[in-house]
């Protein structure tokens, strides 16, 4: 009666964190980092508006609050953000992402996502850019 089986490796022990992404009415799309699991919503966030630089997603992981990352941690969690960044700037119907929990360890893995996506009109001219005076 349990047929088919699905057998997942289990996930390395690591840091259990929540990312989403939620868009703000004046600044556009914003990515919130926080405490993930058991801890969700006990602990502080830190939020950055998108896009995000490599020297920002640095900075941004540098200055988390809470329970600091070891170095190759901070690392896999800097190309995690980069990639939803990436991810939210080229999917412009994506309005909202939550991962949670990211469990930030060597095998670092996403547990739960939910994506919300809404239809937007697309303007077939290129954006015109101008350099102010």
């Amino acid at each position: 009666a349990a047929w088919p089986v699905v057998v997942q490796p289990m996930v390395e022990p690591g840091v259990d964190l929540a990312v989403t992404v939620s868009g703000h009415p004046l600044v556009g799309p914003v990515v919130t980092v926080g405490p993930g699991g058991a801890a969700t919503g006990m602990g502080a966030t830190a939020a950055h508006v998108l896009p995000l630089t490599d020297a920002e997603a640095r900075r941004f992981v540098a200055g988390l609050p809470g329970e600091p990352l070891a170095d190759g941690l901070r690392e896999r969690l800097e190309d995690l953000l980069l990639r939803v960044g990436a991810l939210v700037e080229g999917v412009p119907e994506l309005t909202g992402l939550e991962l949670h929990p990211v469990i930030v360890s060597p095998g670092m893995a996403i547990v739960d996502a939910a994506v919300q996506v809404t239809p937007v009109e697309r303007n077939p001219l290129p954006p015109v850019r101008r350099v102010g005076a």
